[in-house]
């Protein structure tokens, strides 16, 4: 896996306009396949002395994990409804 685009020495507590600029872009890119996944990577701490290195997969949203029954919703840009 290459990187497209690197958020680094981001706050633990981000602004909601970089989570926002984060989300807008993988959104479009997504959108118009220049890439096929979103990866998320990040140290969770654990407490004051341990760090987890974390991945999560954005996109594709994996389907399989939904309840039974549940209905897919469709992402929604900010300020959309």
């Amino acid at each position: 896996m290459t990187p497209v685009l690197e958020f680094k020495d981001q706050s633990a507590d981000p602004t909601i306009e970089q989570a926002g600029e984060i989300a807008d872009y993988a959104i479009k890119a997504y959108e118009e396949g220049s890439i096929d996944e979103v990866v998320l990577i990040y140290n969770h701490s654990k407490n004051a002395a341990t760090q987890v290195l974390t991945e999560q997969v954005i996109l594709p949203v994996d389907t399989t994990a939904a309840p039974q029954g549940a209905r897919p919703h469709g992402i929604r840009r900010r300020g959309t409804r």
